[in-house]
């Protein structure tokens, strides 16, 4: 009976000793979004996100161009540009070996998230004023060949010709000037292979908006600026440096035409990827380390419950458990 009692007590500590270890765990989750809609042509802002979780995620897109392949999430959120060129859009994420904050190697499946094409809304009210201006043009017309009627036979002509030439003024005043500025930008990156990849910039492009920014991998060696300014093209004068240097480079596209002058910012970061061999000895350097802290504390573990078995085996084999059981017998027969 002693044995059994102290053989239980024993199981239940090991129970509980290991049972505290393992339900300590990491919570984690990975998810991609974006928004739902927009045109062609537009940049969209990507977000991976990777609660308690380290590690790379490959990123591969269906009618869109990204301005990187891949992220490093360390428990954070990572930003990723991508230019629309079709619909429908579908960008996917896929965790290459993430790790929770106990350096367990974790599985988690990829996202893949849809962008379809915004339809823009054709207001009725504009419908219905066309179909007004046209009636007050008929109205008009109707007006003035009931006044040409009512005119003399030798003024009919000069009315004709007065009438043609405030015509042509009058559309002459109505052509619109074209603004004076760039109308498209487009950066081409110039790899140190010569091959050449477009690069996506923020915010889009716009002939009001003066800064850019926009990030390349370190084997860019050069940037290609391709700018349209219509009329306005021989105005245009790009200054950039001869060679990129990591971190911040500055690329500057002005124009001057008499007293009129702007001038467009990129910043162009140049970073610096990581290389895959010291990640590999850093992730190896970790697994060794994590190794070594649960063999050690395993260790203590083991030594921890043989003691507490040795002292619980010592104070139940002590206690008089015959008188106990003879007592309680007695107490029984009595009743």
């Amino acid at each position: 009976m002693k044995k059994i009692k102290v053989i239980c007590i024993s199981i239940i500590l090991i129970i509980l000793v290991f049972g505290i270890n393992y339900v300590k765990g990491s919570s984690y989750s990975f998810n991609i979004t974006a928004a739902s809609e927009a045109k062609k042509g537009d940049t969209v802002t990507i977000s991976i996100i990777g609660t308690g979780l380290t590690g790379r995620v490959n990123l591969t897109a269906t009618n869109a161009t990204l301005n990187v392949d891949r992220v490093w999430v360390e428990n954070n959120t990572q930003t990723v540009n991508a230019k629309i060129t079709g619909f429908p859009v579908k960008i996917t994420a896929t965790p290459d070996n993430l790790t929770d904050k106990e350096y367990n190697i974790v599985k988690v499946n990829g996202k893949t998230i849809t962008i379809n094409e915004k339809k823009e809304v054709v207001n009725d009210d504009n419908k219905n004023t066309g179909n007004n201006s046209n009636i007050d043009k008929n109205t008009n017309n109707n007006s003035a060949n009931n006044n040409t009627q009512k005119l003399p036979a030798t003024n009919k002509n000069n009315t004709n010709k007065e009438k043609v030439q405030n015509i042509v003024e009058v559309n002459r005043e109505e052509e619109a000037t074209p603004q004076f500025g760039m109308n498209s930008l487009m950066l081409n990156a110039i790899k140190e292979n010569g091959e050449k990849q477009e690069i996506s910039y923020s915010p889009t492009f716009n002939i009001d908006t003066y800064e850019y920014s926009c990030d390349v991998s370190s084997d860019v060696k050069d940037i290609e600026v391709l700018t349209d300014a219509g009329e306005y093209n021989e105005y245009v004068k790009v200054e950039k440096p001869d060679t990129l240097s990591l971190g911040e480079n500055i690329i500057k596209i002005t124009m001057n035409k008499d007293d009129l002058s702007l001038t467009y910012t990129i910043k162009v970061n140049k970073v610096q990827e990581v290389d895959e061999t010291s990640k590999t000895v850093e992730n190896q350097n970790i697994s060794e380390s994590r190794s070594e802290k649960i063999l050690s504390f395993t260790v203590l573990q083991f030594i921890g419950i043989i003691l507490a078995i040795c002292i619980i085996e010592g104070v139940l084999l002590k206690m008089p458990w015959k008188k106990l059981f003879r007592k309680r017998n007695k107490d029984i027969d009595e009743d």
